[in-house]
């Protein structure tokens, strides 16, 4: 959703420039493409549809769908369709892509922020400005789409004013969580310097991941304010998708190195332990104090070793 300078900001015309169409068909099918993938991945992935995770990227997966479609038929301007019915589905795929796509991000936020506090005032954001933004873009979208259109005529003015404060405020909620990954995994890499190989190569990715997003979210702006309505329209499900599959990437590389980091040291320790022959009781204080004290020196963070392959499953 975005404003723009003609009268292409309300659901009610057809679109006459054919390259803006082709591009915009282009855009359009790529995104339904990756939520046939991601609808894989869900199947796959979630063996019972429950937890935060889950059902967020349930939501977001169906907002991209909705939107994706409602613009679609949008842009088709099929004179027998009420304009209505591809706006519903239009704001309606829109609130469920961007809130979920948010949830999405805080669902898994404190696998590296361990600040109680911070985390749940994130979660107080994401609700807060989906009601205050979302609930009055939907009464104005629905209003510039009044029969006649010189009814429509003056809540234009309005809707392309709020339509830039509500995505600019979405813009920075999600650098906000980004930014949170980006500083809390660096500083994570800092102050753990026995996370090596994969494992610090899984840190980066998070890292790098969360780049990719907040440059995604840097396009959906610049289109908003250059007044490319309808080429964002169709940019901004196919963005969505993008960001939902790289979160899954992220994901599964926090499975690997869960596992990696736990499982294959907890069966080394218990193989040395079988192979070693029996100390007397001072010599195994002692090796057990310096066995710990390498542990604390090369182990990751436990937020991030602590996380069970059945919590992500779910």
């Amino acid at each position: 959703m975005a404003a723009g300078s003609s009268s292409t900001v309300v659901s009610q015309g057809r679109i006459h420039d054919e390259t803006t169409h082709i591009v915009m068909y282009v855009f359009f099918s790529l995104a339904l493409y990756n939520v046939g993938e991601l609808a894989c991945h869900i199947a796959v992935t979630f063996k019972r549809l429950r937890g935060l995770y889950c059902w967020s990227f349930l939501v977001s997966t169906a907002g991209i769908a909705l939107n994706a479609v409602g613009f679609l038929l949008r842009a088709v301007g099929h004179p027998r369709l009420s304009s209505y019915a591809y706006t519903a589905l239009g704001i309606a795929g829109w609130a469920a892509m961007v809130t979920g796509q948010s949830l999405v991000l805080y669902s898994r936020l404190h696998i590296v922020l361990l600040r109680e506090r911070l985390v749940r005032g994130i979660l107080i954001m994401i609700v807060v400005n989906a009601v205050w933004l979302l609930v009055p873009i939907t009464v104005l979208l629905f209003l510039c789409n009044l029969q006649p259109p010189r009814r429509a005529a003056r809540f234009q003015a309005p809707y392309f004013v709020f339509e830039r404060i509500q995505l600019t405020v979405f813009f920075v909620q999600e650098v906000v969580i980004s930014a949170l990954y980006i500083r809390e995994t660096y500083r994570i890499l800092r102050s753990y310097r026995g996370l090596v190989g994969v494992n610090r190569r899984t840190m980066w990715h998070v890292i790098l991941i969360n780049l990719v997003i907040i440059a995604l979210d840097v396009s959906i702006l610049v289109l908003q304010y250059t007044d490319h309505y309808d080429l964002q329209t169709a940019w901004k499900p196919f963005a969505y998708s993008v960001k939902l599959k790289m979160e899954f990437s992220v994901l599964n590389r926090l499975v690997e190195l869960s596992q990696s980091s736990v499982e294959p040291k907890a069966v080394q320790q218990q193989q040395q332990q079988q192979q070693q022959p029996p100390r007397t009781d001072a010599s195994a204080e002692a090796s057990t104090a310096a066995s710990t004290a390498g542990e604390s020196r090369i182990e990751a963070p436990p937020n991030v070793l602590q996380l069970e392959k059945s919590q992500l499953q779910v």
